[in-house]
């Protein structure tokens, strides 16, 4: 008893003292410890949706034609090219009485469209000239088109094996053809450039076998035709001093348009579509140079008119304008009637004519409706060259014993005609505008005259036995500027 009562004591003197020093005993961990951590668990019964497996036909259907068709109609090619292969094939058509096997022959001159392949194994013939390619039969690839001459279509590629093959590609489209150059004017302005033909549409490619097969590539479309130039204007002459204005360039043609890829079979593929022609869309002509101005008594003519450019096609450059003709020379100035004085100076000679302006430069041709570059100006046409001063009259001659006359002095040159204005840059994106032409040159100066001779020395007399001297000839004067 006293045993357990101490026991007691010294427990609760033992709790009192760790009070005492404001110790606390070890709190009691809670219930639910991070013993074991089981949100991996969780996360495993509750995951987030995967992302779904991407399925693509197309990439499957050219796996079975690189893993399997292709090799096997590379085998069976082969095989057909082969003598045996042959020996084979010619006894099977003759026991079936029909072509059975056999590649169909290309299409000619005669005969545009590509033979059919043979309705157990073969491919078709190619298209001749816009044909259309040959259809295989069971197993075998259509025929290609042919390529189209001219700014005509290409053919259609020949349909695919109906049971396993590839569809032959289209025909590409015939370029346009270069338009006719404008003829050079006679006594007339130049002809007109003639425009460029159209480029041809691509051929359509051909269909899939039925089974399986990829259809034929489209066939690209004909690049478009050039433009023709401008003809020359013609040279002024008697009744029409001034120059003939130059012919416009013709405009480019269109582009052809790419044929559409052939019909994919139940497990292929649609084939490609054919490109657009030449993205140039084809070159338009230059416009004509305008004809020179005639040399005229008066004032010189004008130089004619430059042709305008043709305009580009949906992407092509505009034509450039034709350039000026040149103005015409004016006339020489004429000489000043000489005095009768004696000895008095001579007339100064008359100015000469202001040359004939240059002609304006054609307008550069417009850049295409899509894009492209208006085409540059055409250059204005010089001036014509001012006529030459009148040559200054002769010095009167002196009297008996006098001194001759100064000469004349040389008449001014004429003006030089203005220059041509240049021609407007062709509209669209970066058109230039055409350089102005230069003015012309002055007339030269007129020559001076002689100087008058001297007058002779006086008689004798008897006061003066001896005779008098003859008087000095005068010096020439400078001539005008």
């Amino acid at each position: 008893m006293i045993a357990k009562h101490r026991g007691g004591r010294a427990a609760v003197t033992a709790v009192g003292t760790v009070l005492a020093f404001g110790m606390s005993p070890a709190a009691v961990p809670p219930v639910r410890a991070d013993v074991v951590d089981t949100d991996w668990l969780l996360d495993l019964l509750a995951p987030e949706p995967a992302p779904a497996v991407a399925f693509d036909p197309v990439d499957l259907s050219h796996l079975f034609d690189q893993w399997f068709y292709t090799p096997l109609h590379a085998g069976v090619a082969e095989w057909l090219d082969s003598a045996a292969g042959q020996q084979i094939a010619d006894a099977v058509n003759v026991v079936l009485g029909s072509f059975a096997i056999g590649n169909g022959a290309a299409g000619t001159a005669d005969h545009l469209d590509g033979f059919a392949g043979g309705w157990l194994l073969g491919d078709g013939g190619a298209g001749y000239d816009g044909g259309t390619g040959g259809d295989a039969g069971m197993f075998g690839n259509g025929g290609a088109g042919g390529a189209g001459s001219d700014g005509l279509a290409g053919g259609d590629g020949g349909a695919g094996g109906w049971l396993l093959g590839r569809g032959g590609d289209g025909g590409v489209g015939g370029a346009g053809i270069t338009g006719a150059a404008g003829a050079a004017g006679i006594n007339a302005a130049g002809g007109d450039g003639a425009d460029g033909g159209n480029g041809g549409a691509g051929g359509r490619g051909g269909a899939g076998g039925l089974l399986f097969g990829i259809g034929g590539r489209g066939g690209s479309g004909g690049a478009a035709g050039t433009g023709g130039n401008g003809g020359t204007g013609a040279d002024g002459a008697d009744g029409h001093l001034d120059g003939w204005a130059g012919g416009a360039g013709g405009n480019a043609g269109l582009a052809g348009i790419g044929g559409r890829g052939g019909i994919a079979g139940l497990f292929g593929a649609t084939g490609s579509d054919g490109a657009t022609g030449d993205a140039v869309d084809g070159i338009s002509g230059n416009g004509g140079d305008g004809g020179n101005g005639m040399d005229a008594g008066v004032d010189g003519a004008t130089g004619g008119n430059g042709g305008a450019g043709g305009a580009g096609g949906d992407h092509g450059d505009g034509g450039a304008g034709g350039n000026g003709g040149n103005g015409a020379g004016g006339a020489d100035g004429s000489d000043a009637e000489p005095t009768m004085t004696g000895g008095a100076d001579g007339e100064a000679g008359q100015a000469g004519q202001t040359g004939g302006a240059g002609g304006d430069g054609g307008a550069g041709g417009a850049g295409g409706a899509i894009a492209g570059n208006g085409g540059a100006g055409g250059r204005g046409g010089d001036g014509g060259r001012g006529g030459v001063g009148g040559v200054g009259a002769d010095g009167g001659d002196g009297v008996f014993g006098g001194n001759g006359g100064n000469a004349g002095l040389g008449g001014a040159g004429g003006d030089g005609g203005s220059g041509g204005r240049g021609g407007d840059g062709g509209a669209a994106v970066h058109g230039l505008a055409g350089a102005n032409g230069g003015g012309g040159n002055g007339g030269a100066g007129g020559n001076s005259g002689s100087g008058g001779n001297g007058g002779d020395g006086g008689a004798g007399t008897a006061a003066h036995p001896a005779g008098g001297n003859g008087g000095d000839g005068a010096r020439p004067r400078a001539g005008g500027s």
